[in-house]
């Protein structure tokens, strides 16, 4: 598997990532930020729990499940929520573009924030 399949799955990866924002920008105009939330990582959940559990994954020690809930919490929860309401109150390219941009440098999604507006 070279340099190649990575590049592949970035691009599918991208490409995901894109049609997401723009389907929930089509979305929240219908539904609750919350509830979008719960549905995009609650399906998920749903569909990777029964993988998990038949491939036998390592659970983290149960003294670290609260961490872990809120890290999840956090990260899946607030974090989409908050995602969700900017999306309702902007285009849906904006969001998008500078989710992926503030995952790739700082700086420049500190002056693509400035640059927008």
């Amino acid at each position: 598997m070279g340099e190649w399949f990575g590049v592949a799955i970035a691009l599918v990866s991208s490409s995901i990532g894109g049609t997401a924002a723009a389907i929930t920008r089509y979305l929240v105009g219908g539904a609750d930020p919350i509830l979008l939330a719960i549905l995009r990582w609650g399906i998920g959940f749903l569909c990777l729990l029964p993988c998990a559990l038949v491939l036998r994954v390592r659970w983290p020690p149960r003294a670290d499940w609260p961490s872990v809930a809120l890290l999840g919490i956090c990260f899946f929860g607030l974090f989409f929520i908050l995602y969700n309401i900017a999306v309702s109150y902007t285009t849906a390219p904006a969001p998008a573009w500078r989710w992926r941009r503030c995952r790739s440098t700082p700086w420049w999604s500190v002056r693509s924030w400035a640059w927008s507006g």
